[in-house]
């Protein structure tokens, strides 16, 4: 099985390396930041609801379905949340900016775990996975609400007299 597991990985490495080693660039420039950023996580939350059908149907052309959709969702997602958090912030809060996105990312590398192990019973042992989807599916949805906040026109503000 360890082999088994190996190609798997190497699979999704392959798709990753795929999209963000030359594919990012091409998509970018054809739909933009936001576009990509927004359906990564509809990526990924699609690809976990196909780990979820592997519960009840095992086959192997939905597990290579589900890690190629997911892995393209993260790499739609993570290049292009770095580029818009670069171009949306200030340069000199940049530093503070990126601080602030890497350590709430090391928190949910650690907080993640311990929800995933909580949720896992549910639903045929994919209870984590129905967690992941529908906490992807709310970023998805705030960084849409950050989208049209972000090119919304600013309204000019009255002078006092």
């Amino acid at each position: 099985h360890e082999r088994e597991v190996g190609y798997f990985f190497g699979f999704v490495g392959l798709i990753i390396i795929l999209i963000q080693g030359g594919l990012i660039g091409r998509l970018i420039k054809k739909f933009g930041e936001w576009p990509l950023a927004v359906a990564g996580p509809f990526f990924v939350a699609i690809g976990m609801f196909f780990y979820m059908r592997l519960a009840w149907h095992p086959w192997l052309i939905t597990l290579g379905a589900a890690g190629a959709i997911n892995a393209s969702g993260r790499s739609f997602q993570q290049p292009t949340i770095s580029s818009l958090l670069s171009k949306h912030t200030d340069p000199k809060d940049q530093g503070v900016t990126f601080g602030l996105y890497h350590g709430l990312n090391s928190i949910a590398r650690v907080v993640g775990p311990i929800v995933a192990g909580v949720t896992y019973p549910l639903l045929n042992n994919t209870g984590h996975f129905l967690t992941a989807a529908i906490l992807v599916l709310i970023a998805a949805a705030w960084t849409a609400a950050l989208h049209k906040r972000a090119t919304a026109p600013s309204v000019p503000r009255a002078t006092s007299p």
